[in-house]
Protein backbone atom coordinates (compact mmCIF):
# COMPACT_ATOMS: atom_id res chain seq x y z
CA UNK A 1 0.00 0.00 0.00
CA UNK A 2 1.06 3.52 -0.55
CA UNK A 3 1.69 6.05 2.13
CA UNK A 4 -1.36 8.01 1.10
CA UNK A 5 -3.63 5.08 1.69
CA UNK A 6 -2.12 4.48 5.07
CA UNK A 7 -2.66 8.10 6.02
CA UNK A 8 -6.28 7.99 4.92
CA UNK A 9 -6.83 4.78 6.89
CA UNK A 10 -5.25 6.35 10.01
CA UNK A 11 -7.39 9.46 9.65
CA UNK A 12 -10.52 7.29 9.37
CA UNK A 13 -9.54 5.42 12.50
CA UNK A 14 -8.96 8.68 14.37
CA UNK A 15 -12.33 10.04 13.22
CA UNK A 16 -13.99 6.83 14.27
CA UNK A 17 -12.40 7.03 17.73
CA UNK A 18 -13.43 10.66 18.09
CA UNK A 19 -17.02 9.87 17.09
CA UNK A 20 -17.12 6.97 19.54
CA UNK A 21 -15.74 9.21 22.33
CA UNK A 22 -18.29 11.94 21.52
CA UNK A 23 -21.10 9.37 21.58
CA UNK A 24 -19.87 8.01 24.88
CA UNK A 25 -19.74 11.49 26.34
CA UNK A 26 -23.28 12.18 25.09
CA UNK A 27 -24.54 8.90 26.59
CA UNK A 28 -22.96 9.70 29.94
CA UNK A 29 -24.37 13.23 29.88
CA UNK A 30 -27.85 11.94 29.04
CA UNK A 31 -27.64 9.38 31.84
CA UNK A 32 -26.57 12.04 34.31
CA UNK A 33 -29.37 14.31 33.18
CA UNK A 34 -31.91 11.53 33.56
CA UNK A 35 -30.65 10.75 37.10
CA UNK A 36 -30.74 14.43 38.01
CA UNK A 37 -34.28 14.79 36.68
CA UNK A 38 -35.43 11.77 38.71
CA UNK A 39 -33.86 13.16 41.91
CA UNK A 40 -35.41 16.55 41.26
CA UNK A 41 -38.81 14.98 40.69
CA UNK A 42 -38.47 13.13 44.00
CA UNK A 43 -37.53 16.31 45.85
CA UNK A 44 -40.40 18.18 44.20
CA UNK A 45 -42.85 15.43 45.21
CA UNK A 46 -41.56 15.55 48.82
CA UNK A 47 -41.90 19.32 48.88
CA UNK A 48 -45.43 19.05 47.49
CA UNK A 49 -46.31 16.50 50.17
CA UNK A 50 -44.94 18.77 52.92
CA UNK A 51 -46.89 21.70 51.47
CA UNK A 52 -50.08 19.66 51.44
CA UNK A 53 -49.50 18.54 55.05
CA UNK A 54 -48.91 22.15 56.09
CA UNK A 55 -52.11 23.19 54.34
CA UNK A 56 -54.07 20.46 56.09
CA UNK A 57 -52.66 21.50 59.49
CA UNK A 58 -53.47 25.13 58.78
CA UNK A 59 -57.01 24.22 57.76
CA UNK A 60 -57.50 22.11 60.90
CA UNK A 61 -56.16 24.95 63.06
CA UNK A 62 -58.46 27.43 61.38
CA UNK A 63 -61.40 25.08 61.84
CA UNK A 64 -60.54 24.65 65.49
CA UNK A 65 -60.23 28.38 66.04
CA UNK A 66 -63.52 29.03 64.26
CA UNK A 67 -65.22 26.32 66.29
CA UNK A 68 -63.83 27.66 69.54
CA UNK A 69 -64.83 31.23 68.62
CA UNK A 70 -68.33 30.04 67.77
CA UNK A 71 -68.60 28.22 71.08
CA UNK A 72 -67.36 31.30 72.91
CA UNK A 73 -69.92 33.50 71.15
CA UNK A 74 -72.69 31.08 72.04
CA UNK A 75 -71.59 31.05 75.67
CA UNK A 76 -71.48 34.84 75.78
CA UNK A 77 -74.94 35.04 74.24
CA UNK A 78 -76.32 32.52 76.71
CA UNK A 79 -74.75 34.43 79.61
CA UNK A 80 -76.26 37.66 78.31
CA UNK A 81 -79.66 36.00 78.01
CA UNK A 82 -79.39 34.63 81.53
CA UNK A 83 -78.35 38.02 82.86
CA UNK A 84 -81.27 39.72 81.11
CA UNK A 85 -83.73 37.11 82.35
CA UNK A 86 -82.38 37.37 85.88
CA UNK A 87 -82.59 41.17 85.73
CA UNK A 88 -86.15 40.94 84.44
CA UNK A 89 -87.12 38.48 87.14
CA UNK A 90 -85.45 40.65 89.78
CA UNK A 91 -87.24 43.75 88.57
CA UNK A 92 -90.54 41.86 88.47
CA UNK A 93 -90.01 40.56 91.97
CA UNK A 94 -89.06 44.00 93.18
CA UNK A 95 -92.18 45.56 91.68
CA UNK A 96 -94.31 42.77 93.10
CA UNK A 97 -92.80 43.25 96.52
CA UNK A 98 -93.30 46.97 96.32
CA UNK A 99 -96.96 46.53 95.35
CA UNK A 100 -97.48 44.01 98.08
CA UNK A 101 -95.87 46.27 100.66
CA UNK A 102 -97.91 49.25 99.50
CA UNK A 103 -101.15 47.31 99.60
CA UNK A 104 -100.28 45.96 103.04
CA UNK A 105 -99.51 49.48 104.22
CA UNK A 106 -102.81 50.80 102.85
CA UNK A 107 -104.83 47.98 104.41
CA UNK A 108 -102.96 48.42 107.66
CA UNK A 109 -103.71 52.16 107.70
CA UNK A 110 -107.40 51.54 107.00
CA UNK A 111 -107.72 48.94 109.68
CA UNK A 112 -105.88 51.14 112.16
CA UNK A 113 -108.65 53.74 112.30
CA UNK A 114 -111.41 51.17 112.86
CA UNK A 115 -109.76 48.68 115.20
CA UNK A 116 -107.61 50.73 117.51
CA UNK A 117 -108.96 49.30 120.76
CA UNK A 118 -109.00 45.80 119.45
CA UNK A 119 -105.47 46.17 118.23
CA UNK A 120 -104.38 47.54 121.56
CA UNK A 121 -105.86 44.56 123.33
CA UNK A 122 -104.45 42.24 120.76
CA UNK A 123 -101.13 43.98 120.89
CA UNK A 124 -101.04 43.64 124.65
CA UNK A 125 -101.85 39.95 124.31
CA UNK A 126 -99.35 39.59 121.53
CA UNK A 127 -96.81 41.46 123.59
CA UNK A 128 -97.30 39.15 126.50
CA UNK A 129 -97.21 36.08 124.28
CA UNK A 130 -94.19 37.46 122.48
CA UNK A 131 -92.45 38.12 125.74
CA UNK A 132 -93.42 34.66 126.87
CA UNK A 133 -92.07 33.18 123.64
CA UNK A 134 -88.93 35.25 123.89
CA UNK A 135 -88.54 34.16 127.49
CA UNK A 136 -89.03 30.57 126.47
CA UNK A 137 -86.64 30.93 123.57
CA UNK A 138 -84.10 32.68 125.75
CA UNK A 139 -84.48 30.05 128.42
CA UNK A 140 -84.13 27.24 125.88
CA UNK A 141 -81.16 29.01 124.34
CA UNK A 142 -79.62 29.50 127.75
CA UNK A 143 -80.33 25.87 128.55
CA UNK A 144 -78.63 24.80 125.35
CA UNK A 145 -75.71 27.09 126.01
CA UNK A 146 -75.44 25.89 129.58
CA UNK A 147 -75.62 22.27 128.36
CA UNK A 148 -72.90 22.91 125.79
CA UNK A 149 -70.81 24.72 128.38
CA UNK A 150 -71.32 21.91 130.88
CA UNK A 151 -70.35 19.35 128.24
CA UNK A 152 -67.24 21.34 127.36
CA UNK A 153 -66.42 21.74 131.02
CA UNK A 154 -67.00 18.03 131.59
CA UNK A 155 -64.76 17.10 128.66
CA UNK A 156 -62.06 19.52 129.79
CA UNK A 157 -62.41 18.30 133.35
CA UNK A 158 -62.17 14.68 132.21
CA UNK A 159 -59.10 15.43 130.11
CA UNK A 160 -57.57 17.34 132.99
CA UNK A 161 -58.41 14.50 135.35
CA UNK A 162 -56.87 11.92 132.97
CA UNK A 163 -53.76 14.03 132.54
CA UNK A 164 -53.55 14.54 136.29
CA UNK A 165 -54.08 10.82 136.87
CA UNK A 166 -51.36 9.92 134.35
CA UNK A 167 -48.94 12.38 135.90
CA UNK A 168 -49.79 11.10 139.37
CA UNK A 169 -49.31 7.50 138.23
CA UNK A 170 -45.96 8.40 136.66
CA UNK A 171 -44.86 10.26 139.76
CA UNK A 172 -46.04 7.37 141.92
CA UNK A 173 -44.04 4.90 139.79
CA UNK A 174 -40.98 7.11 140.02
CA UNK A 175 -41.43 7.40 143.76
CA UNK A 176 -41.85 3.66 144.10
CA UNK A 177 -38.74 3.04 142.00
CA UNK A 178 -36.70 5.53 144.01
CA UNK A 179 -38.02 4.04 147.23
CA UNK A 180 -37.08 0.55 146.10
CA UNK A 181 -33.62 1.75 145.16
CA UNK A 182 -33.26 3.49 148.49
CA UNK A 183 -34.47 0.38 150.29
CA UNK A 184 -31.99 -1.79 148.40
CA UNK A 185 -29.21 0.65 149.22
CA UNK A 186 -30.28 0.77 152.87
CA UNK A 187 -30.48 -3.02 153.01
CA UNK A 188 -26.96 -3.26 151.56
CA UNK A 189 -25.72 -0.65 153.98
CA UNK A 190 -27.42 -2.43 156.86
CA UNK A 191 -25.70 -5.68 155.87
CA UNK A 192 -22.46 -6.24 157.65
CA UNK A 193 -19.37 -6.53 155.56
CA UNK A 194 -18.20 -10.15 155.57
CA UNK A 195 -14.82 -11.09 156.93
CA UNK A 196 -12.50 -12.55 154.30
CA UNK A 197 -9.69 -15.13 154.59
CA UNK A 198 -6.83 -15.98 152.24
CA UNK A 199 -8.11 -18.12 149.35
CA UNK A 200 -4.71 -19.88 149.18
CA UNK A 201 -1.57 -19.87 151.29
CA UNK A 202 1.36 -18.05 149.70
CA UNK A 203 3.02 -14.70 149.20
CA UNK A 204 1.79 -11.98 146.86
CA UNK A 205 3.99 -11.84 143.77
CA UNK A 206 2.06 -9.05 142.01
CA UNK A 207 0.02 -6.39 143.84
CA UNK A 208 -3.24 -4.68 142.92
CA UNK A 209 -2.50 -1.70 140.64
CA UNK A 210 -5.48 0.23 139.33
CA UNK A 211 -3.92 3.67 138.85
CA UNK A 212 -0.30 2.71 138.14
CA UNK A 213 1.00 0.50 135.33
CA UNK A 214 2.98 -2.67 135.95
CA UNK A 215 5.09 -4.59 133.45
CA UNK A 216 3.61 -7.84 132.09
CA UNK A 217 6.19 -10.55 131.38
CA UNK A 218 3.74 -12.34 129.11
CA UNK A 219 2.49 -9.36 127.10
CA UNK A 220 5.83 -7.51 127.30
CA UNK A 221 4.09 -4.20 127.95
CA UNK A 222 2.91 -1.96 130.78
CA UNK A 223 -0.67 -2.67 131.93
CA UNK A 224 -2.97 -2.21 134.92
CA UNK A 225 -3.46 -5.12 137.31
CA UNK A 226 -6.89 -5.30 139.01
CA UNK A 227 -6.08 -8.29 141.21
CA UNK A 228 -3.45 -9.75 143.46
CA UNK A 229 -1.43 -12.73 142.26
CA UNK A 230 -0.77 -15.17 145.16
CA UNK A 231 2.10 -17.61 144.67
CA UNK A 232 0.97 -21.24 144.89
CA UNK A 233 1.98 -24.58 143.50
CA UNK A 234 -0.06 -26.30 140.82
CA UNK A 235 -2.95 -28.34 142.22
CA UNK A 236 -2.97 -26.40 145.51
CA UNK A 237 -6.51 -26.16 146.90
CA UNK A 238 -8.32 -22.82 146.43
CA UNK A 239 -10.77 -21.98 149.23
CA UNK A 240 -13.75 -19.60 149.31
CA UNK A 241 -12.79 -16.34 151.04
CA UNK A 242 -16.25 -15.82 152.65
CA UNK A 243 -19.80 -17.19 152.72
CA UNK A 244 -21.68 -16.61 149.47
CA UNK A 245 -23.22 -18.04 146.29
CA UNK A 246 -21.44 -19.28 143.18
CA UNK A 247 -22.79 -17.09 140.34
CA UNK A 248 -20.54 -18.19 137.45
CA UNK A 249 -18.00 -20.81 136.39
CA UNK A 250 -16.40 -19.91 133.04
CA UNK A 251 -13.29 -19.98 130.88
CA UNK A 252 -12.10 -16.39 130.67
CA UNK A 253 -10.08 -15.70 127.47
CA UNK A 254 -7.50 -13.74 129.47
CA UNK A 255 -7.33 -15.35 132.90
CA UNK A 256 -8.43 -18.93 132.20
CA UNK A 257 -10.77 -21.07 134.26
CA UNK A 258 -12.64 -18.76 136.68
CA UNK A 259 -15.10 -19.11 139.57
CA UNK A 260 -17.13 -16.07 140.73
CA UNK A 261 -18.75 -15.94 144.18
CA UNK A 262 -21.21 -13.25 145.29
CA UNK A 263 -21.27 -12.20 148.97
CA UNK A 264 -23.44 -9.90 151.05
CA UNK A 265 -23.02 -6.12 151.21
CA UNK A 266 -22.30 -5.94 147.43
CA UNK A 267 -19.03 -7.89 147.45
CA UNK A 268 -17.81 -10.36 144.81
CA UNK A 269 -14.65 -12.48 144.73
CA UNK A 270 -13.11 -13.86 141.53
CA UNK A 271 -10.78 -16.89 141.48
CA UNK A 272 -8.86 -17.31 138.17
CA UNK A 273 -6.00 -19.31 136.63
CA UNK A 274 -7.53 -22.53 137.98
CA UNK A 275 -6.81 -26.06 136.90
CA UNK A 276 -10.16 -27.53 137.97
CA UNK A 277 -13.48 -26.26 139.32
CA UNK A 278 -15.33 -29.52 139.76
CA UNK A 279 -16.03 -29.05 143.48
CA UNK A 280 -18.90 -26.55 143.06
CA UNK A 281 -21.68 -25.70 140.57
CA UNK A 282 -23.38 -22.46 139.59
CA UNK A 283 -26.07 -21.38 142.07
CA UNK A 284 -24.58 -23.35 144.94
CA UNK A 285 -24.31 -21.71 148.34
CA UNK A 286 -20.78 -21.99 149.70
CA UNK A 287 -19.22 -21.43 153.08
CA UNK A 288 -16.00 -19.70 154.04
CA UNK A 289 -13.08 -22.08 153.61
CA UNK A 290 -14.99 -24.44 151.25
CA UNK A 291 -12.95 -25.82 148.34
CA UNK A 292 -13.70 -24.18 144.98
CA UNK A 293 -10.94 -25.65 142.79
CA UNK A 294 -7.19 -26.07 142.37
CA UNK A 295 -4.44 -23.77 141.10
CA UNK A 296 -3.37 -24.21 137.47
CA UNK A 297 -1.77 -22.37 134.55
CA UNK A 298 -4.79 -21.53 132.39
CA UNK A 299 -4.33 -17.71 132.35
CA UNK A 300 -2.99 -16.88 128.88
CA UNK A 301 -2.25 -13.26 129.89
CA UNK A 302 -0.01 -14.46 132.76
CA UNK A 303 1.43 -17.69 131.36
CA UNK A 304 5.04 -16.41 131.74
CA UNK A 305 4.60 -15.77 135.48
CA UNK A 306 5.14 -18.26 138.32
CA UNK A 307 2.35 -20.65 139.27
CA UNK A 308 -0.20 -18.53 141.18
CA UNK A 309 -3.87 -17.74 141.90
CA UNK A 310 -5.23 -14.62 140.20
CA UNK A 311 -7.59 -13.21 142.87
CA UNK A 312 -9.96 -10.24 142.26
CA UNK A 313 -12.45 -8.47 144.56
CA UNK A 314 -15.33 -6.12 143.65
CA UNK A 315 -17.52 -3.86 145.80
CA UNK A 316 -20.75 -2.65 144.16
CA UNK A 317 -19.36 -3.71 140.75
CA UNK A 318 -16.14 -1.73 141.17
CA UNK A 319 -12.71 -3.30 141.52
CA UNK A 320 -11.16 -2.86 144.97
CA UNK A 321 -7.81 -3.84 146.45
CA UNK A 322 -8.16 -7.22 148.21
CA UNK A 323 -5.31 -6.17 150.52
CA UNK A 324 -7.73 -3.73 152.19
CA UNK A 325 -9.89 -6.63 153.43
CA UNK A 326 -7.42 -9.54 153.73
CA UNK A 327 -4.13 -9.58 155.59
CA UNK A 328 -1.76 -11.29 153.18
Amino acid sequence: MSRRAKREEGMLQNKTMIIIAILAVLVIAMAGAIIALRGRNKNVSKINEQVEVGKMQTESTENTESASSAIGNKLNESQKDNGESSNASNSANASTNENASNSSKISANENTSDLTNTKNTTNSGNTSSTSTENTGNSSSTSNKNSTANSNAQNSSNSSNLSATTNSENTSNKDEQTSKQQEKSKESKEDEKEPSFIKPVEGEVIKDFSKDNLVFSNTLQEWVTHLAVDIKADARDVVKCAADGTVTAIKNDPRYGLTVIVEHQAGFKTVYSNLLTAEFVIEGESVKQGQTLGTVGTSATFEIADESHLHFEMLKDSEYVNPGLYINF
